[in-house]
């Protein structure tokens, strides 16, 4: 589902606690999130800098699935005490919209793999037809165009006649 140099990293908070998850400024784009808490006393925040990317106001924050861009320090901010927090965030390391991984994934198969397998594919779709027309047209035996003359141990031998 994800880009195989994706990085999944998970944090637990307690109490009012934050966490950076990529401190830098390069861009990266944001693949998934996820929170879990244990409580109602608090909520937790997902951070690009000062501006917030998902928010968990009461319990959990199932899996959100996104394509966000981010050019600033990636964190977790937790408000609040009596409860603790369990956040997961999935992100690749580039901007998805001008760079691109090395080589070319799509699940988990590089380019090459893929374009390999359809070559291989189609060979072996064309050696079934192929074999599959021989045995419903029939495959045609070009005759000689002269007669053959096979010898045997008799004196006069034998003559094949070609129609």
């Amino acid at each position: 589902m994800f880009p195989v140099d994706a990085i999944t990293q998970s944090v637990e908070l307690f109490d009012e606690d934050s966490f950076t998850f990529d401190s830098t400024t390069n861009p990266k784009t944001i693949l998934n999130i996820s929170v879990q808490q244990s409580g109602l006393q608090s909520a937790t925040e997902i951070l690009c800098g000062s501006t917030p990317l998902a928010k968990n106001y009461d319990r959990d924050l199932g899996q959100v699935l996104m394509n966000r861009k981010c050019f600033d320090t990636l964190s977790v901010d937790k408000t609040g005490i009596g409860d603790d927090a369990f956040v997961i965030v999935t992100y690749v390391p580039y901007d998805t919209a001008v760079a691109t991984t090395l080589p070319f994934y799509i699940n988990g198969f590089s380019y090459d793999g893929i374009f390999l397998g359809f070559i291989f594919f189609l060979m072996l779709m064309i050696s079934f037809f192929g074999g599959l027309w021989n045995k419903i047209d029939g495959v045609k035996i070009k005759k000689p165009p002269y007669n053959e003359y096979i010898g045997n141990n008799s004196q006069d031998g034998k003559i094949i006649h070609h129609d």
